[in-house]
């Protein structure tokens, strides 16, 4: 089945990086073609059912569809007359999704004639423009493809795990949005661990995805406030316990994580073993990398200024590193590293 997917544009580097993640988590086999912001798929494993339940994992992703056909935008009329339309099943909609200002205002007849071409086509036809069984959704950019939408983002998706809304609030937590982004990025298939878990942000979006969770914090005041944020969203299977992210190789067994996703501090004075930052990165990755499966990820958030080569262990290999805007001046860095 092809597949098309259109991501968000805010960072489209990191965008894409989730996306081959999650082809990688659901093993998706795929032959894939990436432009801008749309990225096509043929992968014999990719089902409606796979790819909608990959796209409500996902963080950045705004749409995915199985895709139908591809044309020139001018091509559209000519091309709708070829298409078989015996698989939908009514009431059908048609949406027309562009960026382009000169098409914007000729998409509302553009969509009732294209409508028409569909409804002539049927035996029984009928129209639902809010609940639709199928929809017909043609995005155009220089190209115009033609989908059959499998899902699409909603606005506030992530409103009601904003760190305000949670009712024990920190305020160095991170939004629920990037959270996921973490978790995702981290290959996260069954189990998870944040060792600087905070008021347990990462591991709210981890255990909503039905993922085991263990959430390690050295300040005691930091679990209690993930528990009871982990408890609000009803989340299960997690553990919590007070334990420096440095020795993590004296509490957990030899190879036997499998996904680390996690926001260590990015100031001294957020730390309460006074260790100064690159050093307790590099403490953290060095105790990591023991407890890491081979193979498995690690991805992580760090200061803009702090340099890789003062933290980075041999064992780890650097997959990816993206620059993220935070808010104000304030500019990060996700990195995501894999055990050798």
């Amino acid at each position: 089945m092809k597949v098309l997917f259109s991501v968000s544009a805010e960072n489209l580097k990191l965008s894409n990086q989730e996306l081959e993640a999650l082809f990688e988590i659901y093993d998706l086999d795929s032959k894939k073609q990436s432009k801008h912001k749309i990225t096509i798929i043929n992968s014999k494993k990719a089902t409606k059912a796979k790819i909608k339940k990959l796209s409500n994992r996902s963080s950045m992703l705004k749409f995915s569809g199985k895709l139908i056909s591809e044309t020139s935008p001018k091509n559209l009329e000519k091309e709708f007359q070829k298409i078989n339309w015996a698989f939908i099943k009514c009431p059908f909609c048609l949406r027309i999704k562009t960026e382009n200002p000169k098409l914007k205002e000729k998409i509302p007849a553009l969509e009732r004639t294209l409508s028409s071409i569909i409804w002539k086509s049927l035996k029984k036809p009928s129209v639902d423009l809010e609940n639709p069984i199928t929809q017909i959704t043609i995005i155009i950019n220089k190209k115009a493809y033609i989908t059959e939408k499998i899902w699409e983002f909603k606005t506030g998706r992530f409103k009601d795990r904003d760190p305000k809304q949670k009712p024990a609030f920190h305020p160095t937590s991170l939004k629920p949005k990037l959270s996921r982004l973490l978790v995702n990025l981290s290959r996260s298939k069954k189990s998870l661990l944040d060792p600087f878990c905070g008021a347990g942000s990462i591991l709210i979006e981890a255990s909503l995805l039905n993922i085991k969770t263990k959430g390690y914090d050295i300040d005691n005041r930091m679990i209690q406030k993930a528990f009871i944020n982990l408890i609000h969203y009803k989340c299960k299977n997690f553990l919590l316990k007070k334990l420096d992210a440095t020795k993590l190789h004296k509490e957990l067994k030899s190879e036997s994580v499998e996904a680390i996703a996690t926001d260590p501090p990015y100031g001294q004075s957020a730390y309460v073993g006074a260790k100064d930052i690159s050093t307790l990165y590099k403490e953290f990755l060095t105790s990591a990398s023991k407890v890491l499966k081979k193979g498995s990820y690690i991805a992580l958030i760090h200061p803009h200024k702090l340099k890789k080569n003062k933290f980075l262990t041999k064992s780890l290999k650097e997959i990816s590193s993206h620059s993220l805007y935070v808010h104000g001046g304030l500019t990060r860095k996700i990195l995501v590293l894999k055990k050798k």
